[in-house]
């Protein structure tokens, strides 16, 4: 058994997984992590298993006392991580020691950043998952983000022989690919012609229920009825303003589904800092 206590929590530090799969039928969110990638390479690098709970924080990192030892890893975003004052390194293992003092600061680049721990964290777990869900109190402390005073808690883990991965950076694209939505066809021809020649920003309203997005104003015919929506739909709201569905998302809307971004581009916009320009490049 291990555990580590939060002094300071961060902008939003939460527990996540991989979410909750196959429950969008129950109006249930996947949730989980909004970078996949970076989120099992660091649980790979303390020889986790990949589904296990790790620690998402978010524009701005938690600061937290070991009271035992063990090894961590970090990955994602840049969040000027130091332990016991001294800067450490993303990407690789780091051995902690009782008392040592992890700390952190702003994001320098991407919105997000992981910290896994080595064992398997002690949480709660609804649907199968234990990812924090806020607004049905669903996951960790019931859907509540990591505050002052939270113990983390952990078993061991037996890691001997664990192969470690080869780590390859990662890189944030500016060009994320999209594809047809169901109404795609519902845009005005000028309006396709803006959605992919002109650049989008995610705007600071944004959260994991969705990437509001600020760029050249779109127009499309109204829909009459609720439709199924999934991670990586773009909405099309009546602002002429675009909104990308995200982990935290709900199942139905009323909006124009004019595109969707699969999975593995849907992690490459989540890792765009807000405000930063990027555009849409549409696949037949």
């Amino acid at each position: 058994m291990g555990n580590c206590l939060i002094l300071k929590p961060g902008a939003l530090t939460t527990l996540q997984d991989n979410g909750r799969i196959g429950y969008a039928h129950y109006a249930v969110p996947r949730s989980g992590v909004m970078n996949p990638y970076a989120a099992q390479k660091a649980q790979q690098l303390v020889g986790n298993n990949l589904d296990w709970p790790i620690l998402e924080c978010t524009l701005k990192g938690p600061t937290l006392k070991f009271e035992s030892a063990t090894s961590i890893a970090l990955t994602g975003g840049d969040m000027r991580w130091k332990l016991n004052g001294e800067s450490i390194e993303r990407d690789t293992t780091i051995k902690v020691q009782v008392n040592d003092l992890l700390s952190s600061g702003f994001t320098k680049d991407q919105p997000r950043s992981y910290l896994a721990i080595m064992g398997q964290i002690e949480t709660t777990y609804h649907y199968n998952s234990c990812s924090t869900y806020r607004p049905a109190k669903l996951g960790h402390n019931h859907g509540q983000p990591l505050a002052k005073g939270d113990l983390i808690n952990w078993k061991a883990a037996n890691t001997q022989g664990v192969p470690k991965p080869q780590v390859v950076a990662e890189t944030t694209t500016n060009n994320i690919s999209i594809h047809k939505g169901p109404e795609y066809n519902l845009l005005s021809e000028k309006s396709m012609h803006l959605l992919i020649s002109e650049p989008y920003k995610i705007g600071p309203d944004s959260n994991r229920m969705g990437a509001r997005l600020i760029g050249p104003e779109l127009n499309s015919a109204s829909i009459k009825n609720s439709v199924p929506v999934l991670p990586g739909f773009i909405q099309l709201t009546p602002s002429g303003q675009p909104i990308i569905i995200l982990q935290d998302g709900q199942t139905t809307g009323g909006y124009p589904r004019i595109a969707y971004i699969k999975p593995k581009d849907l992690s490459a916009l989540n890792r765009i800092p807000i405000g930063q320009p990027f555009r849409f490049h549409l696949v037949s």
